[in-house]
């Protein structure tokens, strides 16, 4: 159903005036009964915006949160499996989709609240490239579509967040969203068959199951933790039980490749999809056997492998640019190879993961590579703590 959203209504009932949400409910459906009461914000929200397709300029806002039915078989062996891989990654990060907009982007919100309690909303482009946040809470995501509603403003910018300790806390969305496109396990799989190396990840640092976003934070600890010692296993302290659906089917296909990267085969999944009554589903898997196969052909040319080393220096000599490009760090061109080697040698010493941004912070301070620094120390351990998702 698509909602005529009415321009103007009588005055709302004061029961609902300090309620964004329950007063959104309120101009949608007068007669109704808002959802209130103990039912947390991103339940009431949905309750609202399920009722119907809502149009708002440019936004449309809607219940966006139905997952591809097995974004696994789409992901690892269809020829096009860019929606299934984000699909994936978007209900890894714990987001829920409720709009869509210009060029295809959508507004997802937080289904994990952060240290204050709040569910923040991001704006991501189609291709999930780019995540923006842009509301601190539902109620504030209210209140910009009340702005539609009541007065018929035409919803074409939204806000930008600035970082803040959340977004800089290493279970937010804004510091995994990176990590978890790049150890997306459909790269994993796609590396198994072109037999190259899985690319290195930053050690996972220390996990809290009850701290917000532990479910998405663990999800990359065992990724990372696959990578880097091909292991699949829960982050410490987290009990088997109590891990996500979604978490449970990745320990599930993840200990398969490990099986069949021990015994030099195709993954089950792969093979099964061979069988499926899906006939583009067959033929892609087929596909993918074939070219399991000729990888291993005598003779063939395998891709060079990345190793661990390499995935870290390309890090920091990618940091370094990024720096110097914002003129916040003065260093020719040709010194950034040999700074980011130094920094690397330095971060070897650094006694736990997260001591090492200020070790790199230091040894760029005290280089005699570097002309002048422009940056303070917060804003060199952000582009080093980033670079290197840790």
């Amino acid at each position: 159903m698509r909602i005529v959203i009415p321009r103007l209504h009588s005055a709302p009932v004061a029961a609902v005036m300090d309620d964004p949400i329950a007063l959104l409910h309120h101009h949608l459906y007068p007669e109704a009964r808002p959802a209130r009461g103990s039912a947390d914000p991103v339940t009431r929200w949905f309750a609202v915006v399920s009722k119907g397709v809502m149009d708002l300029g440019p936004w449309t806002l809607n219940d966006l949160r139905e997952p591809v039915a097995d974004p696994w078989r789409l992901m690892i062996v269809a020829r096009k499996p860019e929606s299934a891989v984000l699909a994936w990654r978007i209900a890894a990060a714990g987001l829920l989709g409720t709009a869509s907009g210009p060029g295809g982007a959508w507004l997802l919100i937080d289904g994990s609240c952060d240290v204050s309690g709040r569910h923040r909303v991001y704006r991501a482009d189609a291709k999930g490239k780019a995540l923006t946040p842009v509301f601190e809470d539902v109620a504030d995501l209210a209140r910009w579509a009340l702005d539609g509603v009541v007065r018929g403003a035409v919803l074409e910018t939204l806000p930008t967040l600035r970082a803040d300790t959340w977004s800089a806390h290493p279970n937010s969305v804004d510091r995994l969203w990176g990590p978890l496109g790049v150890l997306h396990p459909a790269g994993m799989y796609k590396a198994w068959r072109a037999k190259t190396s899985l690319p290195a990840a930053p050690p996972p640092g220390s996990f809290d199951p009850e701290a917000p976003g532990a479910v998405r934070a663990a999800v990359h600890w065992t990724l990372a933790n696959f990578v880097n010692a091909r292991d699949v296993a829960v982050p410490p302290g987290l009990q088997r039980g109590r891990v996500s659906a979604l978490h449970g089917t990745l320990l599930d296909r993840l200990n398969e490749l490990r099986v069949a990267m021990e015994r030099n085969e195709v993954p089950p999944l792969v093979a099964d999809l061979a069988l499926d009554d899906d006939e583009a589903l067959s033929a892609a898997a087929m596909d993918w056997m074939l070219r399991y196969d000729r990888a291993r052909e005598p003779g063939a040319v395998t891709p060079p492998v990345p190793d661990a080393t390499s995935a870290v220096l390309r890090s920091l000599r990618a940091a370094l640019e990024g720096l110097r490009k914002r003129e916040v760090l003065d260093i020719p061109k040709g010194k950034v190879k040999p700074l980011a080697d130094d920094l690397f040698e330095a971060a070897l010493a650094a006694p736990t993961p997260r001591t090492i941004p200020k070790i790199l912070v230091d040894a760029l301070l005290e280089s005699k590579h570097v002309e002048e620094v422009y940056a303070d120390d917060a804003e060199l351990t952000e582009a080093f703590t980033k670079a290197l998702g840790l």
